[in-house]
């Protein structure tokens, strides 16, 4: 009772929905499917927005290597705003109160070798006095810095000049596997769209052949009672045939039901309301037969196989990057700018604190410095994301190898089946051919006076059976052709759009 009360709901909610907002059944082909697809499933829309993040950390991994410009001010030794208030000694208790703002810009490069240069314009301005009744004296300190950190003797080069270049191809790569990824998630989804519609299609032919059979059975009961009441069978007889109107009527409501569920997933997948009001027209006959290459060039053209090469290639970076990452770092730093002259004109003079600078008596503060940083030892955290990086390209390559073996062996299996069907196709359009003829010498006997109707109609329902059974088979041709096509690394839906 309970299966009989979910199968009217959901019919009654189908009528329902498609009587307001359609006057008539509307007819959806392939291409129309496809833009549903697109516009409308959750799964097609989540992974193309995948791919868009994956482009946009490229373009941003890209643009990393343009200069940068910033503000700078460091936190103690120039601060954007210092005070300070010290005394010369405890038995004269003069202070000196300092106050100093200063700013600066800096350009950065990444280079190419993994490190970075940068030069820096800075300025610092400090207004000091000793006591209360001192005039302020005031300094500056302009100049420019001059710094270069450079890691050395990584991936066994003093200088590895592919550094920037591995960065970049790391995340090309991780934008082509989304991509891949984005295709491969297309191409499942819009066959498995497409099955599901053809599998609605078949389930709606089924349906109707057997509401044509309940028919065809209630007139072979008319005619079983009426020999009843003529003597000619018996009651068990005239009960059996009943029994199997009631057998047909319950296969119709189990038909029905998968139907509704059917429809059911249809609306979900494409976001239509009312999947009852539509017509599915899907050209079977459209999509031509790969070839049965089954070389390696075919293998390596398929997306999971792409997948697995580009991982591999991947693994590989991330061994040298993670190298650099642990590699010693150089640190150059050069620094210039003018010095006072012995001395100064007025130094409770603003201006004079700056023109003194550049004055003929003035002189160039010069230094140069530089620093090596590298791990004495690290608890052995280097070396084993060294042993971590080797396990991971060893997966890697075991996953190409098993990607490349199931492909050819799914190509092969696909391509068999392709066969099988041809050869079911064959042998029931010679059927169907025989169901026909049949059919008209029946027709031809029954205007004769020999046949009856119920013996016409029979031949006519199992003749649609046939053609049914047909379109079963050229539906899952087309299925799978569609995935020995996307297998191949086809695009499924711009190959059925064009």
């Amino acid at each position: 009772m309970k299966y009989l009360l979910n199968l009217f709901i959901m019919l009654l909610c189908t009528q329902f929905l498609a009587l307001p907002l359609f006057g008539k059944e509307s007819i959806l082909n392939t291409k129309d499917i496809i833009k549903l697809v697109v516009k409308n499933n959750a799964t097609v829309k989540i992974s193309a927005s995948g791919t868009d993040l994956a482009r946009s950390i490229y373009n941003q991994v890209l643009k990393s290597g343009n200069p940068t410009i910033s503000f700078t001010s460091d936190s103690f030794t120039s601060p954007l705003y210092g005070y300070s208030n010290s005394s010369f000694s405890s038995t004269s208790p003069i202070t000196t109160e300092t106050h100093s703002v200063s700013a600066g810009l800096k350009i950065s490069q990444l280079l190419p070798t993994g490190g970075t240069a940068s030069l820096t314009v800075d300025n610092s301005l400090s207004v000091s006095r000793g006591t209360r009744n001192d005039p302020w004296e005031f300094s500056q300190e302009p100049g420019f810095s001059l710094n270069l950190i450079q890691p050395v003797l990584s991936n066994g080069r003093l200088i590895d000049f592919s550094a920037m270049g591995n960065t970049r191809e790391n995340s090309q790569i991780s934008y082509e596997i989304s991509h891949m990824n984005n295709l491969g998630t297309k191409n499942n989804v819009l066959i498995a769209v497409l099955s599901l519609v053809h599998r609605t299609n078949i389930l709606r032919q089924s349906t109707l052949i057997m509401e044509k059979g309940i028919k065809l059975a209630n007139l072979r009961v008319e005619m079983a009672r009426q020999d009843r009441e003529g003597g000619r069978i018996s009651s068990s007889d005239l009960l059996g045939i009943e029994l199997d109107v009631g057998r047909q009527k319950e296969a119709l409501f189990d038909m029905e039901y998968q139907l509704a569920q059917a429809e059911m997933e249809i609306s979900r997948v494409l976001g239509i309301e009312n999947p009852s009001a539509y017509k599915f027209n899907l050209n079977l006959t459209t999509v031509d037969v790969p070839g049965s290459l089954e070389s390696d060039a075919v293998a390596h053209s398929n997306p999971d196989v792409l997948k697995a090469t580009l991982t591999v290639a991947q693994k590989k970076i991330a061994l040298t990057l993670n190298k650099l990452a642990d590699a010693p770092v150089l640190n150059f730093v050069l620094r210039a700018g003018p010095r006072y002259p012995g001395s100064r004109t007025d130094t409770s003079d603003p201006v004079s604190s700056l023109t003194d600078l550049f004055s003929k008596e003035a002189g160039i503060n010069l230094s140069l410095g530089a620093s090596l940083n590298f791990n004495i030892w690290d608890g052995g955290v280097s070396r084993s994301a060294r042993e971590t990086d080797g396990i991971s390209l060893e997966i890697a390559q075991q996953n190409l190898e098993d990607s490349v073996s199931k492909v050819r062996q799914n190509r092969k299996e696909l391509l068999g089946k392709l066969k099988l069907l041809e050869d079911r196709i064959q042998l029931l359009l010679t059927t169907i051919e025989y169901d026909r003829q049949l059919l008209q010498r029946e027709i031809v006997r029954q205007e004769r006076g020999s046949s009856t109707k119920v013996d016409v109609e029979t031949l006519r329902l199992e003749l649609l059976s046939r053609e049914r059974d047909i379109q079963n088979i050229y539906g899952e041709r087309y299925i799978t052709t569609l995935q020995l096509l996307a297998s191949d690394g086809n695009d499924i839906m711009d190959k059925l759009q064009n």
